[in-house]
């Protein structure tokens, strides 16, 4: 839909450009508000302790395969000490 004003015509893209700025005007305004960005906090809390425990929980069951290669890593060099010094004696 084309507008013509006195000879004047703005195209529809121009129209939609100028809408998207200010849609995109009154959304800075609303996310920048104090409503906003108490509703932001509220959701975080209300989502804090779920999510730091699941990352406790990740990292512990990370943890035990971790534990498990040190184990593994110490006992192979243990081993060829062991071993060297067998050899010494």
């Amino acid at each position: 839909m084309k507008v013509t004003v006195k000879e004047i015509e703005i195209p529809d893209e121009d129209i939609q450009k100028s809408m998207e700025l200010i849609v995109k005007k009154h959304i800075n305004e609303i996310a920048n508000s104090y409503v906003a960005d108490a509703h932001v906090k509220e959701q975080i809390k209300k989502h804090w302790l779920s999510a730091v425990e699941e990352e406790v929980k990740r990292a512990l069951s990370d943890f035990a395969p971790l534990k498990e290669k040190i184990q593994a890593e110490l006992e192979r060099k243990i081993k060829s000490r062991l071993t060297a010094l067998m050899k010494e004696g």
